[in-house]
């Protein structure tokens, strides 16, 4: 049976900061010979409102596995702009770009 985990395509894999999600990135790199391949990215897409702990558990995981984390945040008019851990908001900026309504109140 072939490993799910074993990436052939390209590929994005949302790293949420849970264990699960950590978990779920660690599987992958296992998959793969401990690297992700060249056409897939590990993405966090921030909303500002996560706790300190959750975005330093992210930065030690991308550190000690090795992983490129690109970390992406909404910005106003519908697009997205990548940031870092240092840059990234804090304040709920990006979860006020999806405005009111439906899917604000998922967030």
């Amino acid at each position: 049976m072939r490993d799910p985990f074993l990436i052939t395509t390209p590929t994005i894999i949302n790293v949420s900061g849970g264990r699960t999600s950590a978990l779920m990135l660690r599987r992958y790199l296992d998959a793969n010979g401990g690297r992700l391949p060249a056409e897939t990215h590990a993405v966090f897409a921030n909303v500002g409102r996560e706790r300190p702990e959750t975005l330093d558990f992210l930065v030690r995981c991308a550190e000690a596995w090795g992983v490129d984390l690109r970390w992406i945040e909404r910005t106003p008019g519908g697009g997205f702009r990548e940031v870092t851990p240092e840059t990234a908001s804090r304040d709920g900026e990006p979860r006020r770009c999806f405005g009111s309504g439906a899917t604000s109140a998922i967030l």
